[in-house]
This record gives C-alpha cells, sequence and structure tokens, in this order.
C-alpha cells in the first residue's frame, strides 16, 4: 500500500503545550484513500475530523506491541469516528510511543475505512522551557 506523507503544508502542524491547541480545518489534510503515514519522534499526536454522514474507523499499526512474554501481535489501535453530519466530529489522539508504532522508517502508518470528508493532520507537540 503507498501510504501518503503528511508533510510541512499538507497536515503537518507544529504545536506548543503553553501556547494551546487550537486547529482550522483549512490546516488539515484530506485522509488518503492508499492512507496516511507522518515522521513520529514519539511526540506526535493526531488530529481527525469527520464531517460525513458515516462512521469511519481509523486504525494505526502496531507492529512493535510486546509483551513480557514476547510478541503479542495486534492489528493496532483502532478508532471510530461517528457521523458528523449535524456537527462535526473531532478526535486529538494520544502521543504515539516510538516502540510500538513505528514503521522500520520512522513513519506511523494511518489506514481509514473511508475517506470522504474526512481530514488528518499530524501535530508535533515541543515542549517550552521554563525556569
Amino acid at each position: 500500500m503507498a501510504y501518503t506523507l503528511l508533510g510541512a503544508g499538507a497536515g503537518l502542524l507544529t504545536q506548543t503545550l503553553r501556547s494551546g491547541l487550537s486547529i482550522a480545518d483549512a490546516a488539515m489534510a484530506a485522509a488518503a484513500a492508499g492512507g496516511n503515514s507522518f515522521v513520529n519522534d514519539g511526540n506526535v499526536q493526531l488530529a481527525l475530523l469527520n464531517t460525513s454522514s458515516a462512521t469511519v474507523t481509523v486504525t494505526i499499526a502496531a507492529p512493535n506491541l510486546q509483551d513480557t512474554y514476547g510478541s503479542l501481535a495486534v492489528a493496532g489501535l483502532t478508532i471510530t469516528l461517528g457521523p458528523g453530519n449535524v456537527t462535526a466530529v473531532r478526535v486529538l489522539t494520544p502521543v504515539f510511543p516510538r516502540t510500538i508504532y513505528n514503521q522500520s522508517d520512522g513513519t506511523v502508518h494511518v489506514d481509514y475505512s473511508a475517506v470522504t470528508n474526512v481530514k488528518v493532520a499530524a501535530i508535533q507537540m515541543f515542549r517550552e522551557l521554563t525556569q
């Protein structure tokens, strides 16, 4: 499957924790039919938006999940976005630990059950140092 990389100007946003989080729909990228990917340093969150009248399932692959007894295979993290025909359904995920979610190339893969009227943004979170 060919994943579309979320990059600068196409769904990759930078946000500091102090300034809060405000994501304009225009800053988000349309979900790609072949799935999206983003470079993950362990401080990236996904913002997902569903304005369609259908429920959409988003799956984030977890190729490296292991427990203390060895490998434990799972398909990944599944997020259900309910229909957004009355109000848009917005979801902000937690960050993705690299040891669980990163592919061998350092990206995370995101798949969708449908992409019509679905938007996504990868948000690079930075902590501001204070004294």
